[in-house]
């Protein structure tokens, strides 16, 4: 068995994720009607785990390319775990050509919901300049979001970056910090 498999019990999910495949592709291809809330929810978790499938090799060949796709197609639907992994593959062309710029598209998608990764990411890249304009006060205001969590890694990172910063970058990055929390919706984390 995969590791999915063992730690979650998707022996058949991980099994027939070619199936589902197809399964999907010829549902989509006839018309039907718009699915509600909790049914999109359920399509989108089950289009991750089948990009997480493809990813691992867990009852299927091993595929980035096709983990990908299941993972965009989630991520199209909201699902911040995959909006995460869209960012992340490519922010490393894992299945997928490297492009910083999306990759911070999306792990702002992701960040918005609340997803801690995400937001770490999303932070790393404002710090660096990586897919994005530098902005030392804007990741100072992400930081700041992650280190109210209680992470000691992102209080460190926070304190280290604020004391770089003079006091209007600071000021500035706790207005930008108030803004971020009133904006985030949390969604699937």
């Amino acid at each position: 068995k995969g590791i999915f498999s063992r730690w979650f019990g998707k022996d058949k999910k991980a099994t027939d994720a070619a199936e589902t495949a197809e399964q999907t592709s010829v549902a989509m291809a006839e018309p039907a009607q718009a699915p509600s809330a909790p049914e999109a929810a359920s399509s989108a978790v089950s289009d991750y785990e089948t990009g997480n499938a493809y990813s691992f090799g867990d009852g299927v060949s091993k595929d980035n390319t096709e983990a990908f796709k299941w993972f965009l197609k989630s991520a199209q639907q909201g699902y911040a775990p995959a909006q995460y992994k869209v960012g992340s593959s490519y922010a490393y062309g894992d299945g997928v050509e490297k492009n910083p710029v999306e990759a911070t598209s999306w792990y702002r998608q992701a960040a918005q919901q609340g997803y801690t990764l995400a937001q770490r990411n999303l932070a790393m890249m404002y710090l660096s300049g990586t897919g994005i304009k530098q902005d030392k006060a804007l990741a100072l205001a992400w930081y700041s979001i992650l280190a109210d969590k209680g992470n000691i890694m992102d209080i460190r990172r926070r304190d280290m970056l604020e004391n770089e910063l003079n006091e209007s970058e600071r000021e500035r990055a706790r207005d930008l910090k108030e803004n971020i929390q009133s904006n985030i919706h949390p969604g699937s984390e």
